[in-house]
């Protein structure tokens, strides 16, 4: 019998999400390259803390209304303050705190330091950065909690979102999500787990607003006589 040659499928490009920031080794082209090659290096044995088993069960579903992929929304708290709509993006590589909610929050404009990375956004455009800041922000169920210093770089972008959770910050909470169960879960000092609850309702209302912010800008961006050419029948 004979075995069928596995067909090479072409690759036109990349689909990127948002990349840059201070995670893969810094800003500077020289830092990011010794991160690269630093995963060549083999026999590296690291020992980690002992962490409480962290499981999601049936009971994970009760709270849950039947969706079609929700959004991981969640909340929490940063200069005093219970900051809602904050999306948890495993693909961004980088925190991000939208402007309106820096000045919403009081954070003194003194405390904004200047970034000199680049940040990229799912287009590929770069995004305007105003600078970073480092802000001690907590997450909470209610009965456990953890606390941790998180470096968010501040972009001017329209968003219905006010923060973006990525890799850094769930790395240091030591998170685990679930986008089926819509949770979020990690272990707190005390050796608890807290289970942050996402709200369907309004994750659901700001993704829809998210595409109306998209569709809105990619209106204003292309004029008439820019516009698309239509797809032949």
């Amino acid at each position: 019998m004979e075995t069928q040659k596995p067909q090479k499928i072409p690759v036109l490009g990349d689909l990127l999400t948002i990349a840059g920031g201070f995670s893969g080794g810094g800003t500077t082209s020289s830092s990011q390259k010794r991160y690269c090659r630093s995963v060549m290096i083999a026999g590296l044995v690291l020992s980690w803390p002992s962490t409480p088993e962290i499981m999601f069960s049936d009971d994970d579903r009760l709270d849950v209304f039947p969706h079609e992929d929700d959004p991981v929304l969640i909340s929490m708290i940063a200069m005093g303050r219970r900051v809602h709509r904050v999306l948890v993006d495993q693909g961004s590589s980088t925190d991000v705190m939208f402007w309106s909610t820096f000045t919403g929050l009081g954070i003194p404009f003194d405390q904004l330091r200047p970034f000199d990375g680049v940040l990229v956004g799912f287009s590929s455009d770069p995004v305007e950065v105003k600078g970073y800041v480092d802000l001690r922000t907590t997450f909470t169920d209610g009965d456990a909690s953890k606390t941790i210093t998180i470096c968010y770089v501040v972009v001017q972008a329209p968003s219905s979102y006010n923060v973006l959770v990525g890799r850094p910050s769930l790395n240091q909470l030591e998170a685990i999500v679930s986008t089926v169960y819509l949770k979020v879960k990690f272990p707190t000092k005390d050796g608890k787990v807290a289970t942050l609850k996402v709200d369907q309702a309004t994750a659901r209302k700001c993704y829809e607003n998210s595409l109306k912010i998209r569709r809105t800008a990619y209106t204003i961006a292309v004029s008439p006589e820019e516009s698309p050419p239509e797809p032949e029948p």
